[in-house]
């Protein structure tokens, strides 16, 4: 864990000489962390590692100038061969647009796995994107959660996120991007970093409501009797259905429509 932070600061230094090379300085900063992972794998032979895929759909619906609901449904499947889908869940989130650059939102989350106790999951986070220009987006999360499942302790956490995105729509659709984020447990008995994900991805706008993206996340457990690395491809599916009502701020809208998203 103590090399964790000395990479995130690596990564941000590369960004500050990166910002204006455009697409092509953050396709070369994922082949870098990339290079960086792979290097994190071979010095970690002896720790399990897992297989995950995550299957995910989105559907968005604006209910006024700044508030927003989403539904959003997602299958993860294991390295378990008993079952064609190891996890479901579903879950609601509702967004509020504040100005200049920072959100709020809240949601809860049902999950499901076959032969246990459902979870319940409910958080709230804010973010915020800072004007850097009509290409980058920087995005800051900070995120409180709070898992339940029957007999057993309630499990809270602190989620700290960074996400990077460039988009250029007149040269290219496709958006890369790059995220980190942190899981700090919160319980009376076990205050410390429980894992951490560093990851990257593209995506595409399919058409002018949809858009559809893929990323892989490094996923390394912490502090635990069996540590464990996951290496985790994502596909999902984002959708605006309903009327799409005006922002009230030009710059709020760009940052809405520009904003990466990041998995749960």
């Amino acid at each position: 864990m103590k090399a964790a932070p000395y990479r995130l600061l690596s990564i941000i230094s590369i960004f500050a000489v990166l910002r204006h090379s455009g697409r092509c300085g953050l396709y070369l900063l994922c082949c870098m962390v990339s290079v960086n992972l792979l290097g994190q794998t071979t010095e970690a032979l002896s720790i399990p590692t897992a297989a995950q895929a995550w299957l995910s759909t989105t559907f968005k619906i604006d209910l006024a100038q700044r508030w927003r609901l989403a539904l959003s449904a997602q299958a993860r499947s294991d390295d378990d061969q008993r079952h064609l889908v190891d996890r479901l869940f579903l879950e609601t989130i509702l967004r509020y647009d504040l100005p200049k650059g920072f959100v709020l939102r809240a949601g809860y989350r049902y999950g499901q796995r076959p032969e246990r106790n459902p979870q319940h999951r409910f958080w709230s986070n804010a973010s915020y994107t800072p004007d850097l220009g009509k290409h980058w987006i920087l995005k800051l999360t900070a995120q409180w959660q709070t898992d339940i499942v029957a007999q057993r302790p309630n499990q809270s956490a602190l989620r700290p996120q960074i996400d990077l995105a460039y988009r250029h729509r007149k040269k290219s659709k496709l958006v890369p991007e790059i995220n980190f984020d942190l899981f700090y447990r919160l319980d009376y008995r076990y205050q410390t970093v429980e894992r951490y994900r560093i990851g990257g991805g593209l995506s595409y706008p399919i058409h002018k409501r949809g858009d559809l993206s893929v990323k892989y996340m490094w996923q390394r457990s912490l502090n635990i009797d069996i540590p464990q690395i996951d290496h985790i491809i994502s596909v999902g599916y984002d959708l605006d259905i309903g009327p799409k009502l005006k922002k009230e701020n030009k710059n709020d809208k760009q940052k809405e429509e520009t904003q990466p998203n990041t998995q749960q």
